[in-house]
C-alpha cells in the first residue's frame, strides 16, 4: 500500500489517492495475483505429479508414461486457456447483472473451491480430474481478469487511474513469480506439496471473499447504468474522503447523455456498432502488440502519458528484435556477441513491461464509456486469451524451425503496432471518459473520416452543455 502513496504523491493530485482506494486497489491486486500463481502451477501440475511418482526413464514403460505426462503438461495449459476465453465470456453478464463488486465476491468463492479441487488432484490421480481441475481454475481467472481492471478503473479519479490500473495487472508477474519459487522448493515436490501450493491459492482467494463485501459499488455502474443517483453519490463520497463529489457526478451525468445510443452494448451489438468500429480495431492492434513483441510502468504512465509510453516499448521491442537476431546468429563466430545479447534481451524485455506489457490494460478501460465498457473488455480479454492459447502451441513448434531468427517474427509486427499507435491513438493521460472518447473521435476523424471528429466535437459540447445544466438541476432538487 506505501508504494501506492508514493506514487500519489509524485502526481498532480496527490489527494486523489485516498486509504481507502489503496486498500481497494491493494485487496483487488490479489486477485489478480491469484491469477498468476493458478496460471504457472496449472502450467507446471504435471510434472509435479511425474515428481511424486518419481519416474526415471530406466524402462520402456516408464520413458512411455513420462511422455504421456509431458503430453498431458501441455494439454493443461491449453485446457486452463480454454476455461480463461470461457470465462471472460460469463463475465459480461455478471458484471451488468449483479454488478461489479458483487461477481468480484463470486469469482473469489469460486477461486476457493477451484483451490480445493486442485489440492486434490495428487489423492484423485486421475488425468480426467486434474485436467477438469486446471479448466475450472482457467475459468475463474478468466473472470477476474476481466472484472478487476473494470472495477478499480471506474473507482480510481482520472489523475491516478493508470497507475492503479498498472499496479493491478503487475500482481500478475508477482504471482506467477511466487509460484515459480515455490515449485523449485524440494519439499514442495513432495506428496503433499500439490495440496500446499493450493492452500496458498485458496487463502489468496479467501482475502478478497472476506474483504470485498464491506467495499463500495462502482459509482458509475450504480449511477449510469442502474440509474440511482443517491448510491452513486454515497460510494463515491466513501472512496474519495470528501462530500464534495458534485464534478465527478455530474462528468458520470454527461456520460449517462451521450452514450445513449450504447445502452445495453451486448458483446454481438459492440461488434456490429459501426460508432465503435475503429475502436474495436485499436483494441485488436494493441493486444496483438502486446502479446506478440510487463518492470511495469506505474506512475510515470500518469505523468509521461499512455501514448508516449506504449511508442517507446514499441520503438524498443522494434529495435532490439533485429539486434537480437544479429547478435545470436554471430555469437558462433564472434564470442563477445553473447554479451551483446544478453544485454539485447534484458532491454527487449524493459521495452515490452514499459508499454506493450501494461499499457492495452488501461487503455481497454478507458476508450469506453459505461455501457459498452464491459463487452468492450469481456472481447479484448477473450481475443488476449486466445492469443496467448495460439501463441503457446504455434510457437512451440516453429521455434525449432526458425532457430536465432525467432525475433523477426517479432519485428514487423511490433513496427506495424507503433505505426498504429503513432497515427490512430490519442493521449488519454488524467482526462475523463468523456473528454477521451471526444479526444479518439478527434484522432479517427484527423486519420480516416477527415472533419467528422470536428463534427463529434461539436456535438459533444453540446452534450456537455446538456448535462451540465442536468447536473445543475438535480443538485438543486437535492
Amino acid at each position: 500500500m506505501e508504494i501506492l502513496r508514493k506514487i500519489a504523491s509524485v502526481g498532480p493530485n496527490r489527494e486523489a489517492l485516498t486509504i481507502k482506494l489503496v486498500v481497494i486497489s491493494t485487496i483487488s491486486s490479489i486477485g489478480y495475483l491469484q491469477y498468476g500463481y493458478s496460471f504457472w502451477v496449472s502450467t507446471i501440475i504435471f510434472e509435479r505429479m511425474k515428481l511424486l511418482h518419481n519416474i526415471h526413464s530406466n524402462t520402456t514403460e516408464q520413458r512411455s508414461e513420462m511422455s504421456l505426462y509431458m503430453v498431458m503438461s501441455k494439454l493443461a495449459v491449453f485446457v486452463f486457456a480454454i476455461g480463461g476465453i470461457l470465462g471472460c465470456f460469463c463475465t459480461g453478464p455478471l458484471l451488468d447483472g449483479y454488478g461489479r463488486k458483487t461477481t468480484l465476491i463470486i469469482n473469489s468463492l469460486l477461486s476457493i473451491i477451484s483451490a480445493f479441487i486442485m489440492g486434490y488432484s495428487n489423492v484423485v490421480d486421475r488425468y480426467a480430474y486434474t485436467l477438469f481441475s486446471c479448466f475450472l481454475s482457467g475459468v475463474c481467472s478468466g473472470i477476474g481478469s476481466c472484472a478487476i481492471p473494470i472495477y478499480i478503473g471506474e473507482l480510481s479519479p482520472s489523475s491516478v487511474r493508470g497507475a492503479i490500473i498498472c499496479f493491478v495487472t503487475l500482481a500478475f508477474a508477482v504471482g506467477t513469480s511466487m509460484a515459480q519459487f515455490l515449485t523449485q522448493i524440494k519439499s514442495i515436490a513432495s506428496h503433499e506439496g500439490l495440496a500446499f501450493l493450493m492452500i496458498i491459492s485458496g487463502s489468496l482467494s479467501a482475502v478478497g471473499f472476506v474483504t470485498m463485501p464491506f467495499f463500495p459499488e462502482s459509482p458509475r455502474f450504480l449511477l449510469i447504468q442502474k440509474g440511482n443517483e443517491e448510491k452513486a453519490t454515497e460510494a463515491l463520497k466513501k472512496l474519495r474522503g470528501t462530500a464534495d463529489v458534485e464534478e465527478e457526478i455530474e462528468d458520470m451525468n454527461q456520460e449517462d447523455i451521450i452514450e445513449k445510443a450504447e445502452k445495453g452494448m451486448g458483446l454481438c451489438k459492440l461488434m456490429c456498432f459501426q460508432g465503435l468500429r475503429w475502436h474495436i480495431i485499436s483494441l485488436v492492434v494493441l493486444i496483438v502488440g502486446q502479446q506478440f513483441s510487463g518492470i511495469s510502468v506505474t506512475y510515470i504512465i500518469d505523468s509521461v502519458g499512455r501514448r508516449k509510453v506504449l511508442l517507446l516499448g514499441l520503438g524498443i521491442n522494434s529495435f532490439f528484435c533485429v539486434l537480437l537476431t544479429m547478435s545470436l546468429e554471430l555469437q558462433s563466430s564472434a564470442p563477445w556477441m553473447s554479451y551483446i545479447s544478453t544485454c539485447s534481451v534484458f532491454i527487449f524485455l524493459i521495452g515490452q513491461n514499459i508499454g506493450p506489457g501494461p499499457v492495452p490494460n488501461v487503455l481497454m478501460v478507458e476508450i469506453f464509456l459505461q455501457s459498452s465498457r464491459t463487452s468492450a473488455c469481456v472481447f479484448g480479454k477473450g481475443f488476449q486469451w486466445l492469443l496467448s492459447l495460439i501463441k503457446t502451441i504455434v510457437f512451440y513448434f516453429i521455434q525449432s524451425f526458425f532457430g536465432t531468427y525467432i525475433f523477426l517474427v517479432f519485428w514487423p509486427i511490433c513496427t506495424a503496432t507503433l505505426i498504429y499507435v503513432f497515427k490512430m491513438i490519442p493521449e488519454t493521460k488524467q482526462m475523463s471518459f468523456v473528454a477521451i472518447r471526444r479526444e479518439m473521435a478527434i484522432q479517427i476523424g484527423k486519420t480516416i473520416k477527415g472533419r467528422s471528429g470536428q463534427q463529434f466535437r461539436r456535438r459533444s459540447t453540446q452534450s456537455s452543455l446538456r448535462g451540465r445544466a442536468k447536473g445543475r438541476r438535480k443538485t438543486m432538487k437535492r
